[in-house]
Protein backbone atom coordinates (compact mmCIF):
# COMPACT_ATOMS: atom_id res chain seq x y z
CA UNK A 1 0.00 0.00 0.00
CA UNK A 2 1.60 3.17 -0.96
CA UNK A 3 2.22 6.13 1.57
CA UNK A 4 -0.41 8.10 -0.24
CA UNK A 5 -3.07 5.30 -0.18
CA UNK A 6 -2.45 4.83 3.52
CA UNK A 7 -2.71 8.60 4.15
CA UNK A 8 -6.45 8.97 2.74
CA UNK A 9 -6.91 5.72 4.68
CA UNK A 10 -6.11 7.17 8.03
CA UNK A 11 -8.00 10.52 6.75
CA UNK A 12 -11.39 8.23 6.62
CA UNK A 13 -10.87 6.64 9.67
CA UNK A 14 -11.03 9.75 11.32
CA UNK A 15 -13.98 10.69 9.38
CA UNK A 16 -15.81 7.19 10.48
CA UNK A 17 -14.30 8.25 14.08
CA UNK A 18 -17.16 11.67 13.18
CA UNK A 19 -14.49 14.39 12.46
CA UNK A 20 -15.08 16.40 9.27
CA UNK A 21 -12.44 17.26 6.55
CA UNK A 22 -12.85 20.56 7.52
CA UNK A 23 -11.45 20.13 11.23
CA UNK A 24 -8.70 17.75 9.79
CA UNK A 25 -7.73 20.49 7.72
CA UNK A 26 -8.43 23.02 10.25
CA UNK A 27 -6.10 21.66 12.95
CA UNK A 28 -3.46 20.13 10.70
CA UNK A 29 -2.78 23.51 9.27
CA UNK A 30 -3.32 22.34 5.59
CA UNK A 31 -5.44 23.88 3.14
CA UNK A 32 -9.12 22.47 2.69
CA UNK A 33 -9.19 22.56 -1.01
CA UNK A 34 -5.50 20.96 -1.16
CA UNK A 35 -7.18 18.10 1.38
CA UNK A 36 -10.21 17.49 -0.71
CA UNK A 37 -8.31 16.90 -4.28
CA UNK A 38 -6.01 14.79 -2.54
CA UNK A 39 -8.69 13.25 -1.29
CA UNK A 40 -11.58 13.15 -4.36
CA UNK A 41 -8.97 13.55 -7.23
CA UNK A 42 -5.75 12.27 -6.45
CA UNK A 43 -3.70 15.05 -6.66
CA UNK A 44 -0.30 15.17 -5.12
CA UNK A 45 0.94 17.18 -2.72
CA UNK A 46 3.96 18.69 -0.66
CA UNK A 47 5.94 17.15 1.43
CA UNK A 48 5.33 19.35 4.34
CA UNK A 49 1.42 19.12 3.98
CA UNK A 50 1.82 15.32 4.15
CA UNK A 51 4.22 15.88 7.65
CA UNK A 52 1.19 17.99 8.68
CA UNK A 53 -1.48 15.43 7.87
CA UNK A 54 0.71 12.56 9.35
CA UNK A 55 0.97 14.34 12.89
CA UNK A 56 -2.40 15.21 13.13
CA UNK A 57 -3.33 12.14 12.33
CA UNK A 58 -0.79 9.95 14.34
CA UNK A 59 0.85 8.11 11.56
CA UNK A 60 5.08 8.05 10.58
CA UNK A 61 6.83 6.55 8.15
CA UNK A 62 8.70 3.36 8.91
CA UNK A 63 10.84 0.77 6.94
CA UNK A 64 8.96 -2.20 5.47
CA UNK A 65 10.35 -5.64 6.97
CA UNK A 66 12.96 -7.30 5.39
CA UNK A 67 12.18 -9.56 2.63
CA UNK A 68 8.87 -7.37 1.46
CA UNK A 69 8.96 -5.19 -1.25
Amino acid sequence: MSVSDQLKAAVEKAEAKGETRYKIAQESRVDYTVLVRFLEQGTSIRLQTVDRLCDYLGLELRPKPAGRK
